[in-house]
């Protein structure tokens, strides 16, 4: 059975991981814009998670999570940090603003 990610939202966000030998629960630090673009970057050039041109970072997280990709939550996080970039760095080397 896969495990499952529990995603609470606070100061950090706390992960935690439901299976038979999940650890205890693991934070995730608040983060910069500045290392939130880094995590995010890193995300897109992960083939992985499938294509990151023509979605958005948000889009192409869900998608990941919908096909049982177990996309890392630290991108989720990511995502919510004010002022971060939601378009992958390919669709800006692109012009596109997705």
């Amino acid at each position: 059975m896969p495990e499952t990610l529990a995603f609470k939202q606070s100061k950090g966000a706390s992960v935690a991981l439901a299976g038979k030998d999940a650890p205890a629960q693991h934070t995730i630090p608040p983060m910069s814009a500045a290392q939130a673009e880094k995590v995010l970057a890193a995300f897109d050039l992960d083939s992985t998670f499938g294509p990151s041109v023509g979605l958005s970072r948000a889009d192409r997280w869900e998608r990941a999570r919908a096909l049982g990709l177990n996309p890392p939550e630290e991108v989720r996080v990511a995502l919510n940090v004010p002022h971060a970039v939601n378009s992958s760095v390919f669709a800006r080397a692109m012009g596109a603003a997705t």
